[in-house]
């Protein structure tokens, strides 16, 4: 280990770690949950969907509305988000999402319902009120990614941060986006970022 401090941000749990390595874990499940007794309320329905619902009904061939030429990016506002097959409660839950921040593309709405897109393809819709105009990134790629102290690639490393890491972008220019990792911010190459194209300045 060199004598440099620097912060290893990991995805997955760090059960033994270097002294001075902070290791910041976060978790994410995406898997499809079982199939529901059709007799039993959906044990996946979240509350902000009830809370919120449109009485709209099942969504018609070509009712949906694009969102134009290029999705825009979002990122859940819950810890717990239910991507459905429809845009309404009586669509069968696809996946349950259970990772706050995670970026996502809209691609149509309809009503209260936005169809969705994430980093691996998977498409359906969410409520609008899980939600959040906030923009984040993923790591990509393999091997950790280095955050470093500004956009220059020979700055100093103040991070590895694991593919899958999720965080909060701060700034972006034409190499490079800054983001913040639960209080660790570095300038991260962008080839190693899902969430922002290439093109935009934030």
């Amino acid at each position: 280990m060199c004598a440099a401090l620097f912060v290893l941000i990991a995805f997955l749990p760090v059960h033994a770690q270097e002294p001075g390595l902070v290791a910041v874990t976060p978790q994410v499940t995406t898997e499809p949950p079982a199939s529901p007794d059709p007799a039993l309320p959906d044990p996946a329905l979240d509350a902000a969907e009830v809370q919120g619902q449109s009485a709209a009904p099942p969504v018609a061939p070509g009712a949906a509305t694009a969102v134009g030429a290029r999705p825009r990016f979002v990122s859940f506002r819950s810890n717990f988000v239910n991507m459905r097959e429809g845009p309404s409660t009586e669509h069968r839950v696809k996946w349950v999402y259970q990772r706050e921040g995670l970026p996502v593309q809209v691609l149509a709405e309809y009503d209260v319902w936005r169809r969705v897109r994430d980093m691996d393809g998977e498409v359906g819709w969410v409520h609008v009120a899980l939600l959040s105009g906030d923009r984040t990134a993923v790591v990509t790629g393999s091997g950790y990614a280095n955050a470093r102290t500004d956009e220059d690639p020979e700055s100093s490393l103040i991070a590895e941060v694991e593919p899958g890491v999720v965080g909060r972008i701060l700034a972006c220019d034409a190499l490079a986006c800054r983001l913040d990792f639960a209080g660790t911010a570095g300038w991260i190459d962008r080839e190693r970022l899902w969430g922002v194209y290439a093109d935009e300045h934030l």
